[in-house]
């Protein structure tokens, strides 16, 4: 079996071999190359396939960090020291199909 990720091509290793070798190649996977993994993959991901709104998505995220820091049991993560705002929500949501 052949694997291919941002035009490597990975022969007879697992997708998880596959993977470690793509990174130490790339670097840190592009949001492309995750999109087209799971693509390939047939994931459902698409919020309009969940009935999802973009506006309700949209809310959801402005307000992750502020539920975040709400909830004193929740460990420090990324959300953390994230800047989502409006432009960034906007770029990120882009490419979904609503």
């Amino acid at each position: 079996m052949a694997l291919k990720f941002s035009g490597i091509k990975v022969e007879g290793v697992s997708s998880f071999e596959a993977y470690k070798e793509m990174y130490r190649y790339n670097g840190a996977p592009k949001p492309e190359f995750i999109t087209e993994m799971m693509d390939e993959s047939g994931l459902i991901y698409h919020p309009s396939s969940m009935d999802i709104k973009r506006e309700d998505l949209k809310n959801s995220l402005l307000s992750l960090k502020e539920y975040v820091k709400s909830k004193d049991k929740l460990w420090y993560t990324i959300i953390d020291d994230s800047h989502i705002n409006e432009d960034w929500v906007n770029q990120n949501l882009s490419d979904l199909s609503f």
